[in-house]
């Protein structure tokens, strides 16, 4: 039997996510629908995997997260409700899932940039100073846009030289 971390949702469109014991995906789907809840996404929950291996995303996905968030927060999204877009939309679980802890850590209270500075596997530390200079400034999204910039310029010259 494993555990499997899944996002599912409700018939009107609610999102839930969490841990589930099942001995297949076919089983943890009859599950979640027991409760439901129709299966989105799913993958065997290790968590000693992703400490072992130290888990991170690519750069072309963290620049795409950075733009979008820019956009979002330039149309006058709050930051709250933009976050919880891109877990809803995001195709990587992993990724899904840290932006989920972020999400818990600023309804908790604490600061974009010191939810973010959890994650320094995902975020390097100019990323989290950069946003903490945007919340400071009341400026995120403008920051945002060019981090998105700055993360693109480096990786072009990344593959130029390499």
């Amino acid at each position: 039997m494993n555990t499997y971390k899944y996002i599912a949702y409700t018939k009107d469109n609610i999102r839930s996510s969490g841990k589930l014991k099942a001995k297949n995906l076919e089983e943890l789907q009859f599950l979640l629908k027991e409760e439901n809840l129709i299966l989105f996404n799913a993958y065997i929950y290790k968590n000693f995997m992703i400490k072992i291996f130290n888990f991170s995303i690519n750069k072309n996905s963290l620049i795409i997260f950075t733009k979008e968030l820019s956009f979002m927060l330039n149309s006058g999204l709050p930051l709250l409700e933009c976050l919880y877009l891109q877990i809803k939309e995001s195709h990587n679980i992993y990724f899904s899932d840290i932006l989920e802890t972020i999400v818990v850590d600023i309804e908790n209270g604490f600061s974009f940039y010191h939810a973010l500075g959890k994650h320094k596997n995902i975020f390097s530390p100019f990323y989290i100073s950069l946003i903490k200079v945007g919340e400071y400034s009341a400026q995120l999204p403008l920051i945002l846009n060019n981090l998105a910039l700055e993360l693109s310029e480096h990786e072009k010259l990344k593959k130029k030289f390499l």
